[in-house]
């Protein structure tokens, strides 16, 4: 393993629904500490973080680092080496990403109950997959509580304390980032923005991940909670166009979305927007047409194609060799702009052969299909390819 110096337990620190926090995003399952518990600033600069940053510095992936790994071992590059700092000092904590609730109003098919309360209406299929999943008993607990936090978990609104803990560790803090649930979905994210003093938020990038179905709380437009903060960036979750956004974003409309994106292009407000693409089973078919919306409709968004890791059974590579096949001919004929190239999705396709998983993600995508009324196999038969 390469050693190098990782931004994330450096300089960043992410907060689940329930408090749990962790020294990545990513790095579910291995939580530091709790800031129902603990202070924010007291958890970044203790023993967990400290043992965190020593492995990293070492060359070691610590537990929770399996994306990266995953992604690493693949020939690929990762949150971690995207994100490389090479500054010396003590660590500082000048990022903060949290989910202050799991409210959502969607049902995203690669989500789970911990970023998406609507999956509490499916709690059998999130125990079967996604706990057999898991290599930790700590996310499988996190599934359990989740589970049982009805109708949504949040550690905002449950422990007036922990506010207190986030407002007074923001002395470094240089940008907040919200994901959710759908943060601009909950209650929680506003009180938030309005809890934070004037004079520091002049100071603090604002960035959003979100699915961009709302636009105001209120009756006010959502831009009048930003005015006061240095800059707002949204990074829109749309995992397809048209029938396969609709199938994959349970709650959703593809038309919706194209409104709002239109809407939000005229706001001076927002410094940057960018179109995130969760690269899955379910839309790797769809790649030309999902480069060829957005280039031509939304030139001025960067889109950006991640692939999902995990859960493993949801990759774009879990697909028998038949079929992989016929979807590599798919993306590889289609015509591209000159600003986008399929060959980023073709190497990761052929980077490693899950189809053992397909047992699996067949049934999964089945019992989804039959509390949804729809059809997967119908759905990639529309673009020509043929699960038989």
């Amino acid at each position: 393993m390469k050693k190098l110096k990782c931004y994330y337990p450096d300089h960043y620190t992410y907060i689940d629904a329930v408090g749990d926090t962790y020294y990545c995003c990513y790095s579910r399952g291995h939580s530091r500490g709790s800031i129902l518990k603990e202070n924010l600033g007291e958890i970044f600069k203790g023993k967990s973080y400290a043992e965190i940053r020593q492995k990293l510095e070492s060359g070691e992936f610590p537990g929770g680092c399996f994306t990266c790994s995953n992604l690493e071992k693949s020939g690929l590059s990762s949150p971690r080496t995207k994100k490389e700092i090479t500054e010396q000092g003590a660590p500082r904590l000048q990022e903060i990403e949290m989910k202050l609730s799991n409210k959502c109003n969607f049902r995203c098919r690669m989500c789970y109950i911990g970023s998406s309360s609507r999956w509490a209406e499916l709690p059998e299929i999130q125990r079967k997959y996604r706990k057999s999943e898991s290599k930790t008993e700590e996310f499988d607990l996190s599934i359990e509580k989740h589970l049982k936090l009805q109708p949504y978990a949040s550690w905002l609104a449950k422990e007036s304390g922990s506010l207190k803990s986030i407002l007074t560790s923001l002395n470094d803090v240089e940008r907040i980032s919200f994901s959710g649930g759908e943060p601009l979905y909950q209650k929680e994210h506003y009180e938030f923005l309005e809890a934070i003093p004037k004079d520091q938020k002049s100071k603090i990038d604002l960035f959003y991940t979100t699915n961009l179905s709302m636009l105001k709380y209120n009756g006010k437009s959502v831009d009048h909670f930003w005015r006061d903060f240095n800059s707002v960036e949204l990074q829109v979750s749309a995992d397809g166009v048209f029938d396969v956004y609709d199938y994959i974003r349970e709650g959703g409309k593809f038309s919706a979305l194209e409104k709002n994106l239109n809407t939000i292009s005229k706001w001076d407000s927002i410094i940057r927007v960018s179109i995130n693409c969760t690269v899955q089973a379910y839309n790797i078919f769809q790649i030309p047409e999902i480069t060829k919306y957005y280039h031509d409709n939304f030139p001025e968004f960067e889109l950006r194609l991640a692939h999902l890791v995990n859960p493993q059974f949801l990759s774009s590579r879990v697909f028998p060799k038949e079929v992989s096949a016929q979807i590599l001919k798919r993306i590889e004929s289609a015509s591209y702009a000159n600003t986008t190239s399929p060959q980023d999705n073709i190497d990761f396709i052929k980077s490693e052969d899950l189809s053992h998983l397909y047992g699996k993600f067949k049934a999964y995508t089945d019992e989804l299909d039959g509390a949804s009324g729809t059809s997967f196999k119908q759905l990639i038969g529309h673009y020509g390819i043929n699960l038989d």
